[in-house]
């Protein structure tokens, strides 16, 4: 009967420790008779010095042995094997009794008795081989799953480094926001980006993925591409959430959305418009009365049907320096303590109240102490939007731009909107973007923006709407002014907006002639226009901004005709 090492094929190798010349020939035989390739040492220092892992599946150690016994042989053998196992059996008899316990305790596998008997030794040495086997492929396995992990590893840090690279590009820093973020994994299925617009609105996108890590993360490319080129193009939010519908519905899933509020600060009108898509509500709250307003969440999220059938609801407000929107997941309200207890709304709302100055924290830690030792179920993301306009803080902001010459052209470019057109896109972004196309004047982007927005925006409003300003006057009336605009808009049935620039070169640089006409009933620019300084009302500031940032402005026939002159300099 012989044992074959299942491993290989190949026989079974043994190392007989014994100072019995007898004794190692007696068991060298019956090794031998089962298939074993056998060497023998006299001693535990000459097994030492034959011993080779590699060569050894099987140890038989005499215990009372010269020079070095059995039990401090299978201690410095045992010591070299590290992670690896072969199983080392004493050969016990006559007073070795007494130490069984060390021989184990050492890392002795098995004992045989002399006399030796055959059918004991053969079925021990085979579960024994067995175990060793079994130990063997266990530690295979453990190697291939530690080489997988450590490769998984390495690839989640590479795309963990690649989605914080596409999602932070673009992040401006601004002394507006202030965020919590504490994601599930490394991979964060919650999302935030900020962005300045050409006419200096900040633009904020609050994103909750369905599910978090990995799987959650990777659609934030897509949104963070859109939301970034659009802003820096000059689109409102309503077309920037339109378009990243439009992105998400076409690659996520049918399980699969966005949850997300994007909001925009706009600091020339003193107005706050937030458009929430499956995200719960968020509150408006004033740090000096303590008054909280909320802003409902009434949109589907993103990704969940067309572009077209999506009917977005855009709510505006009018706001100081000392309101604040809070704006949160829903991580942050189904946080649950032991008892089972969302955190909800309403301990939102009571931290508020606790510390107006200090609510960012007052939640941050209300909600650590209400979670407790309860392990985090989703991710979490708390924003604070400060509504403080002063130029020391919104001011901070700056766009890096390269000094570059610019060589002065002449052209001449123009585009007619008839009213189905004007319903339904702004098409200030498309054509400041096609100038800095023609002419290179990336570097006034922000200026030529400001002017075309505002020439624009009154050629609208004021032209074909026929809307008075006046209605501004009041924080109620403001939003009552955009719902007016949204509805004339909607029933406007004729009319149209002509947009005319002319470039030519001019000293060290060009003169871009920028010249807006409308077909409506005409206004007196004058009432829509008030001196920047002390300013204090809702509106009229644009128009004396345009006259800082150009040589002239004029406006003819009864106002349907504004006509701009931006003229530009090489450095």
């Amino acid at each position: 009967m012989s044992i074959i090492n299942q491993a290989d094929n190949s026989a079974p190798k043994a190392l007989i420790v014994d100072d019995s010349l007898t004794q190692r020939l007696l068991l060298n035989h019956m090794l031998d008779e089962l298939g074993y390739e056998v060497t023998a040492a006299k001693d535990g220092q000459e097994a030492i010095n034959l011993f080779d892992p590699e060569q050894v599946d099987v140890i038989f150690m005499d215990i009372e042995m010269p020079v070095m016994d059995g039990i401090e042989a299978t201690r410095i053998i045992r010591r070299t094997l590290a992670e690896r196992f072969i199983p080392i059996i004493f050969i016990t008899g006559g007073d070795s009794d007494k130490y069984l316990d060390q021989c184990i305790e050492v890392g002795g596998s098995d004992f045989i008795k002399k006399p030796f008997n055959a059918n004991i030794l053969s079925a021990k040495t085979r579960s024994l081989l067995k175990i060793k086997q079994l130990y063997n492929e266990q530690m295979r396995q453990k190697a291939e799953i530690e080489a997988f992990q450590e490769q998984e590893t390495q690839e989640h840090e590479a795309a963990a480094a690649v989605y914080e690279n596409i999602v932070s590009t673009g992040f401006m820093q601004s002394p507006n926001l202030h965020s919590a973020l504490s994601p599930m994994s490394k991979f964060n299925g919650d999302l935030l980006l900020c962005a300045y617009t050409p006419a200096d609105k900040l633009n904020v996108l609050l994103g909750d993925f369905t599910g978090h890590g990995i799987t959650a993360s990777l659609a934030s490319a897509p949104a963070a591409e859109i939301f970034y080129g659009m802003t820096a193009k000059g689109f409102g939010i309503r077309e920037i959430t339109a378009e990243i519908n439009f992105k998400l519905q076409k690659l996520l899933p049918v399980n699969m959305f966005l949850a997300a509020t994007l909001a925009c600060l706009d600091r020339e009108n003193h107005n706050l418009s937030t458009i929430t898509c499956g995200l719960p509500e968020h509150l408006l709250f004033c740090t000096e009365s303590g008054d909280i307003k909320t802003i409902p969440s009434n949109n589907l999220p993103l990704g969940i049907i067309d572009s077209p059938d999506l009917q977005l609801i855009e709510h505006h407000h009018h706001v100081r320096s000392s309101q604040q929107l809070i704006m949160f997941t829903d991580g942050v309200i189904e946080t649950e303590n032991n008892e089972g207890q969302a955190f909800d709304m309403i301990g939102v709302e009571d931290c508020l109240r606790l510390g107006r100055e200090s609510c960012f924290d007052n939640i941050l830690h209300a909600l650590d102490a209400h979670r407790g030792q309860q392990a985090q179920q989703d991710d979490i993301t708390l924003v604070r939007l400060s509504c403080d306009f002063s130029a020391e803080k919104w001011g901070l902001h700056e766009l890096h731009k390269v000094p570059v010459h610019i060589e002065p052209s002449s052209w001449k470019t123009s585009s007619t909107l008839d009213f189905n057109t004007l319903k339904r896109l702004n098409p200030v972004p498309a054509l400041v973007n096609s100038l800095m196309e023609i002419q290179g004047l990336t570097p006034f982007r922000e200026s030529i923006f400001l002017v075309v927005t505002e020439l624009f925006v009154n050629s609208l409003e004021h032209g074909l709407l026929n809307l008075d300003s006046s209605l501004k006057f009041s924080a109620d009336g403001f939003a009552q002014f955009f719902d007016l605009k949204q509805q004339r808009l909607e029933q406007l049935s004729e009319g149209s907006i002509k947009l005319i620039f002319t470039h030519a070169p001019y000293n060290n640089g060009g003169k871009l002639t920028i010249r807006v006409q409308d077909t409506g009933d005409g206004f007196e620019p004058k009432n829509i226009s008030r001196p920047l300084i002390d300013n204090q009302q809702y509106s009229g500031r644009g128009l004396e901004l345009v006259k800082t940032i150009c040589d002239s402005l004029e406006y003819t026939d009864c106002g349907r005709q504004a006509t701009a002159v931006f003229i530009w300099q090489n450095d």
